[in-house]
């Protein structure tokens, strides 16, 4: 058996067995008054609805969790979240794991958008790191397949973030302003945030910007893992506005730049390695823009007593510089995605026991890509093959339909049915001619919740969810980290998963309990395969191919007790499991399947300030793919486990000035997350300083 709590972990602050029995004993200790744990959620059910009475499984970031938090990157907020863990390649990105699936297996929203393009690639990515965290309100993150009310990409789960709007009261125009600034040790990071708003209670407008700027980071021995310093420029705006009929128009434009952000783990020899890979490995500029409209209105008529209409334009960068050790070749890449998206969705008026919606999403992806390549010693110039086929597109046509039927008291019953259609466009290349890919696939999605009690309920859940092969998977050319060289392949089919679970919830005034148990069966995954040429170059000649089977088993643990008013305990325990067989090889554990991992923490709160303690950890990960053991990120022996104990205190002195400072690893213990390609910081501490005016 391998091991899976090491004896370090069982020594930090709070052990295991203390948190079981505070699961089992909180339910019958806590004093019930007022009601005080309710969160309401969007995402699983597209409409607001208590996170206690859906049939999935949903972890919520809320705002006092961001408070806390001060996160540099938004998917800092995500780490210790019920069945989530965050990997981190390099300074400045960071990628979501739900249920032992990443990048494009999880679908990424922004305010009911798609952040998923066709360029995103089925591994950790650097994308959702473009969202400026300053301007994020709260954010959830959907565990399991949604396919049916999503479509393509939502195999593992969704993630949405949702931007903050400020409310208005009376007919009186108001006017209220911010600043922000932010200093983290760790790194030497230095944030300014300004942001103006106002409005009155049928219109609102406001605009921020954000700048950010961090030094290399500082490790527990206080070695400095150079290069990683990175800076990020932002900016957002908005109109909301609401008529004397209820019907509501909201507008808005984000922008974020990273100009220079460099790639650690190929700048630096990794596990395995005597020298590094590349001599230059920037993402420079990566960049996102997003324009987004929508619309609320209802009344119609009983099939369409709601609805919402969403009009949205994204324009990612995906800019590089990449020269490989001991080359002259410097490589400056281009790519752009120009995402546009319309959807629609309905709600019917209560019919009996129904609650249906029903809607379309349209999306439509452009991607331009260019590669010029300089010969460092001469200054020549010239273009060379770019990344992806330049001028292909990616269109996706989904209609869905999904109905909750209270069955009687105790039993609710949600169906969701979609069908869906992508069609890639490739453009034709000096490698290959151009092709069309057309994916047609219908998912669906069938769950039940049963009421035990007032207090006790059950649900259970099976879903099917697909992933259509996009334009990183179908298109990709050249050179790729690891010594390797792609090469497109035009027959590739959809990903299939089909996942069942089951769990039990307590739900009472003071505790929120929910035990999930799941599996999954990951059908015809895309992985790249050696297909057994050299470049000229030297370089392995791969290929993406549906070549591997998965299957997936996990638990997830959240828990939320108020003891009293001002006390209150959080617990999250996450284990997923993996084994994955590719054609013509042998069962073996999948790749970067995340260890047992969690958080437990203690808030105390009064009436101006707050104060939290809390442990984050992870077991040992010795399970290691093939490809785990190729990857210089990861140990070959496995990564050990790990515990970081983080101290945070609020303070509010009066109603224009907050105060946030986070101790973070306060014993200074050297660890990294498994899959990341930088260690964590060393002992550090973050202060937060917020005006309003």
């Amino acid at each position: 058996m391998p091991k899976i709590i090491s004896p370090n972990l069982i020594r930090t602050p709070l052990t295991l067995a203390t948190v079981c029995t505070l699961i089992v004993a909180a339910p019958l200790s806590l004093q019930v008054s007022a009601s005080d744990i309710e969160e309401i959620q969007v995402t699983a059910t597209r409409g607001a609805s208590n996170t206690g009475d859906v049939v999935n499984a949903v972890s919520v970031v809320d705002a006092e969790r961001l408070e806390e938090l001060q996160p540099g990157l938004i998917t800092d907020a995500l780490q210790g979240a019920p069945g989530v863990f965050v990997q981190q390649t390099t300074p400045g990105q960071g990628t979501a794991i739900v249920r032992g699936l990443k990048g494009s297996e999880i679908l990424h929203l922004v305010d009911g958008m798609r952040l998923n393009n066709a360029l995103f690639r089925n591994a950790p990515n650097q994308y959702l790191a473009l969202v400026d965290p300053w301007i994020v309100g709260r954010s959830e993150v959907v565990r399991g397949p949604l396919s049916s009310l999503y479509g393509s990409d939502a195999m593992g789960g969704v993630v949405q973030l949702f931007s903050a709007r400020p409310k208005f009261d009376g007919n009186a125009w108001t006017t209220e302003g911010r600043v922000r600034l932010s200093y983290d040790s760790a790194n030497l990071g230095k944030t300014v945030n300004a942001s103006i708003a106002g409005g009155h209670d049928s219109l609102s407008t406001g605009a921020s910007i954000s700048y950010q700027a961090f030094d290399d980071v500082r490790t527990a021995d206080r070695r400095i893992q150079s290069p990683t310093a990175f800076d990020a420029r932002a900016a957002s705006a908005f109109v909301s506005m609401v008529d004397k009929a209820d019907r509501e128009w909201d507008f808005s434009v984000q922008y974020l730049e990273q100009d220079h952000t460099p790639r650690y783990d190929e700048l630096v020899p990794g596990f395995g390695q005597t020298e590094p890979a590349s001599e230059v490995f920037l993402f420079s500029p990566n960049s996102r823009l997003f324009v987004h409209g929508v619309h609320r209105s209802g009344g119609y008529s009983a099939w369409l007593d709601k609805l919402e209409v969403h009009v949205g334009f994204q324009q990612m960068t995906d800019g590089r510089r990449t020269r490989d050790l001991g080359s002259d070749r410097l490589r400056v890449e281009d790519n752009k995605s120009d995402l546009f998206g319309f959807t629609v969705q309905g709600n019917a008026a209560q019919m009996g026991r129904h609650h249906i919606s029903y809607g379309v999403d349209i999306y439509y992806d452009e991607v331009s890509s260019e590669r010029l390549q300089t010969t460092v010693s001469t200054g020549e110039v010239a273009a060379i093959g770019a990344r992806f086929p330049d001028g292909s597109t990616m269109r996706n046509l989904d209609a869905y339909l999904h109905d909750s039927v209270d069955l009687n008291d105790r039993v609710l019953l949600d169906i969701g049915l979609r069908l869906s259609n992508a069609e890639v466009e490739l453009t034709a290349t000096d490698t290959g001619p151009a092709a069309t890919v057309s994916n047609t696939d219908v998912s669906g999605s069938l769950g039940v919740r049963y009421a035990f009690s007032d207090t006790w309920s059950g649900i259970a859940n099976l879903a099917r969810g697909f992933r259509a092969p996009n334009i990183f998977d179908l298109g990709t050319l050249g050179e790729r980290p690891g010594n390797r060289f792609n090469v497109s392949n035009t027959s590739l089919g959809p990903e299939t998963v089909v996942t069942a679970e089951m769990g039990v919830r307590f739900n009472s005034d003071r505790t929120s309990i929910e035990a999930v148990l799941w599996g999954s069966d990951y059908q015809d995954k895309i992985v790249s395969i050696f297909t057994g040429g050299v470049n000229a170059n030297g370089r392995d000649i791969v290929q993406s191919q549906n070549a591997s089977s998965v299957s997936l088993t996990g638990a997830e643990i959240a828990a939320k007790f108020l003891v009293t008013e001002a006390h209150s305990l959080n617990l999250t325990v996450n284990y997923t499991r993996g084994e994955t067989e590719e054609e013509g090889s042998v069962t073996q554990p999948s790749d970067r399947i995340p260890p047992l991992n969690g958080r437990a923490a203690w808030r105390y709160t009064k009436s101006n300030w707050w104060f939290t303690s809390e442990v984050m950890f992870a077991a040992e990960q010795n399970r290691l793919n093939s490809r785990d053991v190729r990857d210089p990120r990861i140990n070959p022996l496995g990564t050990p486990a790990w515990g970081s104990l983080n101290l945070g205190f609020g303070i509010s002195p009066s109603d224009r000035w907050t105060v946030v400072t986070r101790f973070e690893n306060m014993l200074d213990r050297q660890y990294r997350r498994h899959g990341s390609g930088v260690d964590a910081p060393g002992r550090s501490v973050r202060v937060s300083v917020e005006g309003r005016f």
